[in-house]
């Protein structure tokens, strides 16, 4: 995983919205409706808050937790595959199938088998 990769998780987690049923422990307090009195006086639902992240962490926290999330995480099927393999073995047709892509070579492949092209 690349550090580009860990500081995108730690980035989406402190702006994610927290849920509706958020209950934080430990002693830390939290009430999601506010003005509740007040609104109801004049025929309004009461407010609400809507929190994001975490106020328990800061970027540097939350980018140490992602870190030790990730430490040791076992590799996927397919890069234990892709590692197995002695390197640049891997065929422009292979490539295409693991990546789901299109030709990224198009004038490499339509050389190779013997096309013309500009």
């Amino acid at each position: 995983m690349t550090d580009e990769q860990i500081k995108h998780m730690v980035s989406r987690f402190l702006g994610w919205r927290l849920p509706e049923n958020f209950s934080p422990d430990a002693g830390i307090s939290f009430e999601a409706e506010y003005n509740v009195e007040y609104n109801a006086a004049r025929g309004a639902p009461p407010q609400r808050h809507q929190p994001s992240g975490t106020n328990l962490f800061d970027a540097s926290q939350a980018e140490a937790m992602v870190r030790y999330i990730v430490e040791g995480l076992p590799k996927s099927p397919l890069q234990k595959w892709y590692e197995s393999r002695p390197l640049g073995t891997l065929s422009i047709g292979e490539t295409k199938r693991l990546l789901g892509a299109e030709d990224p070579y198009p004038a490499q492949s339509a050389h190779s088998a013997g096309e013309k092209h500009d």
